[in-house]
């Protein structure tokens, strides 16, 4: 490796990049790692990690101002995001929100966050240096999975789990995770982590784990990662767990080890969930539900689909794409597809060629898309800012790279890494 310094930064002073690094650090705290922290104000949940997002929102603001900081690519998505927020503030305007608290995740969710992270984010991120942001993804993914494992073992071995009001779970919800989160699968309970639901759990990691995957060099974590996916008991999360390490496959140079490896990965995969399907419920009756776990209600309301929204705001059920098409009319649909889609279309438009670290990141969206099929969870914290974290890094990687952040391979640290010794 070169010991040459890189190149300047634009606007760079070190007490303003330690300032910077901080707010990033804790932002990735309470949203990735702790994103139930919080109380609630009625049924609404404040959260840490967005009253963070609040605080840090005009620090951006300023610092991106000052310093003439803007983004073409992630303003281009900003702009794909657009639409369907325009489409969610027309039916408020006009058809009113079942309750304040659905007005309010759909308010946060599609008209807000966007303008924040594309807008304002954006460029700050491009400011932090890319072994940082690679080791708050891989310290985050391990605690996340870890305490999700010990979490699911504590419950099967003493009846009882950890709570820690305003950190892992909401000070609202303690003592409720039982009553309120739907996790009892057949008397054994999901792997739900610091999320306290194992669906939204697994539709949150799905967005970072081909990032995870890409970066992480020990294989006992990777181990445990997709061990605590599987163990969410969720056959949507599985369907998308399976969908994402496909495309991740077919990525891949296609060598017979390569071959043998996935071959292997594909069989254990699949007697670990016949198995779970078994002890759950009744094997292949578990595994193929007609009813979907009592989701096909939703297909039920698509018998009169309408062209503008003609119903109130309510939060999305777990088939998001059908939720949207109910709600919000056929160009709702295609507002929120370009919503979802949008940081991949931009990121292909603007960069002739990805790099390998985008080329993950829209791979983590499309596991996600994939997963809107059946159980997306997109209003639930804190699914909307993770997609939006993933799709900055998909756009402004090659900013990264030019601001002398070497992000062409992941590998920047000796084997053994820990907790403690990420680098």
């Amino acid at each position: 490796m070169s010991n040459r310094a890189a190149p300047p930064v634009r606007g760079y002073s070190p007490a303003a990049s330690r300032t910077r690094i901080i707010v990033y650090w804790v932002l990735i705290i309470f949203i990735v790692i702790f994103p139930k922290s919080g109380v609630k104000s009625g049924v609404v949940p404040l959260t840490t990690g967005y009253a963070l997002v609040c605080l840090a929102a005009p620090l951006a603001m300023a610092d991106n101002l000052l310093r003439s900081r803007s983004s073409i690519a992630s303003f281009m998505a900003l702009a794909m995001c657009a639409p369907f927020g325009g489409v969610v503030a027309l039916s408020l305007w006009i058809n009113g929100a079942v309750t304040p608290g659905a007005g309010l995740a759909a308010v946060a969710s599609f008209i807000l966050l966007p303008p924040v992270f594309f807008g304002l984010f954006a460029s700050q991120l491009a400011m932090i240096p890319w072994p940082v942001i690679r080791r708050s993804i891989i310290i985050s993914m391990r605690v996340v999975a870890v305490y999700g494992l010990f979490l699911f073992a504590l419950k099967l071995l003493t009846g009882s789990f950890l709570e820690i009001p305003y950190l892992t779970v909401n000070a609202d919800d303690a003592g409720m995770l039982e009553s309120t989160k739907h996790i009892d699968r057949g008397g054994i309970f999901k792997l739900i982590s610091t999320y306290n639901n194992g669906n939204l759990f697994g539709a949150s990691m799905l967005l970072l784990l081909p990032l995870y995957i890409w970066m992480e060099r020990s294989r006992v974590f990777i181990g445990i990662f997709i061990a605590a996916m599987i163990l969410t008991l969720s056959r949507s999360v599985w369907l998308g767990l399976l969908a994402t390490c496909a495309m991740m496959t077919l990525q891949s140079k296609v060598t017979a080890r390569m071959l043998v490896v996935s071959a292997c990965g594909l069989a254990l995969f699949v007697v670990a969930i016949w198995f779970i399907a078994g002890y759950v419920g009744n094997g292949s009756n578990f595994l193929i539900d007609p009813t979907m776990g009592g989701r096909n209600s939703t297909l039920d309301q698509m018998t009169q689909i309408g062209l503008m929204p003609d119903t109130p705001v309510d939060m999305l059920p777990e088939i998001v794409y059908a939720g949207v098409i109910v709600q919000y009319g056929v160009l709702g649909l295609l507002a929120f597809c370009a919503y979802l889609f949008g940081p991949i279309v931009v990121a292909k438009i603007r960069f002739p060629k990805l790099l390998p670290v985008q080329r993950y990141a829209a791979t983590g969206i499309l596991g996600y898309a994939a997963i809107c099929l059946a159980d997306g969870g997109i209003m639930l914290i804190p699914v909307i800012p993770i997609f939006l974290f993933v799709s900055i890094i998909l756009l402004e990687a090659p900013r990264l790279m030019n601001a002398g952040n070497r992000i062409g391979s992941p590998m920047t640290t000796v084997p053994g890494e820990i907790f403690a010794g990420v680098k």
